[in-house]
């Protein structure tokens, strides 16, 4: 009987040889060089690339003998494996890793094992940022953040914020209204990850205000003039604009770790 989970021995392989290489790209861009950082995005664009490459050689192959082609499933197990072995390299690892440590135990199945993609980024990722911080030295630290921050609460523990508790259940529940709006109406136009956004530190709303400006707009002239349909139409290709944007910023990426240079960081603040 086929293996219709497309958790397949070919799938894991390539992905056992490609996370080594992802740890190491993650840690030398976000630790010796702290800059670009691959895996503060919601897509991490290490992966992107990593997919953005297979997927020509898979059509090609499937031109010249179907059966060596790699089908959807198998390729969506690669870009899990990837993701899974990424959040682990990352510098934001505790905060990167604790959302999504839940996802190989939630889905793993026989029919569908992830905890291989966690156990291998993680001795990946720590021989990666021990050799190239030994290496090249360091931009940065691992994970540093929350465990200064957790000695500062030991050392000199605070008095009870009150007022913040107070703002983040008012927070909590304006997030939720947004949600609720957003699944019960259609033409509701705000949306939650809007709100967070915009209330997120000096890393993000002051990079993203002149793209989701234009993205609202287009989006707008497209729905006023064409409908739903021509805005389903159009989706391929904005999605193709920020894979067109991963790929260029991944190659110049490669190009200054080969080289040993600092190229210009297309995702940085």
């Amino acid at each position: 009987m086929a293996n219709s989970s497309g958790v397949t021995f070919r799938a894991v392989i390539i992905s056992l040889i490609l996370i080594p290489i992802n740890c190491y790209w993650i840690m030398y861009t976000e630790m010796v060089w702290w800059a670009q950082f691959p895996t503060t995005m919601s897509l991490f664009f290490n992966v992107i690339f990593c997919l953005a490459v297979i997927t020509p050689i898979n059509l090609l192959f499937r031109k010249i003998s179907p059966k060596l082609s790699l089908n959807q499933k198998e390729l969506l197990v690669i870009y899990v494996m990837l993701c899974m072995a990424s959040a682990v390299a990352s510098h934001d690892n505790l905060q990167v890793l604790i959302p999504m440590i839940g996802h190989p135990f939630w889905f793993n199945t026989p029919e569908n094992d992830m905890i291989l993609a966690v156990a291998f980024g993680s001795f990946s990722s720590f021989w990666a940022y021990l050799h190239d911080v030994y290496k090249f030295g360091s931009g940065g630290s691992f994970a540093w953040q929350p465990y200064n921050r957790l000695q500062q609460w030991l050392t000199y523990p605070p008095p009870p914020d009150y007022m913040a508790v107070m703002f983040i259940g008012i927070g909590s529940i304006f997030t939720f209204f947004l949600m609720f709006m957003r699944m019960k109406f259609f033409w509701w136009p705000f949306h939650a990850v809007g709100y967070a956004v915009s209330g997120a530190d000096d890393w993000c709303m002051n990079w993203l205000w002149a793209s989701l400006i234009i993205s609202t707009f287009a989006k707008w002239i497209i729905l006023r003039q064409g409908g739903i349909k021509a805005h389903r139409r159009a989706i391929p290709f904005f999605l193709g604009l920020v894979l067109g944007e991963f790929v260029v910023g991944s190659i110049w990426s490669i190009i200054g770790l080969s080289l040993g240079i600092r190229t210009f960081p297309f995702k940085d603040w």
